[in-house]
């Protein structure tokens, strides 16, 4: 399965280049870690939506991680 557009991955290209230069660097995260963290939950309680045809909760839903 494929979500988003055919340049999808790309943009995740994009985020994993920003990231791994901040790393290499020094430099700032591009995202606090924590939104990262986040997102990517929203992301897995998306695909288990998906999966189940079930509503699964987000992350604000179900309290601190």
């Amino acid at each position: 399965m494929t979500l988003g557009r055919p340049d999808y991955f790309g943009c995740l290209r994009l985020q994993l280049d920003a990231f791994l230069r901040a790393v290499e660097t020094g430099a700032p995260l591009p995202v606090p870690a924590a939104d990262g963290l986040r997102a990517e939950l929203v992301a897995l309680a998306a695909l288990k939506s998906l999966e189940t045809g079930h509503e699964v909760p987000t992350p604000e839903e179900t309290g601190p991680t």
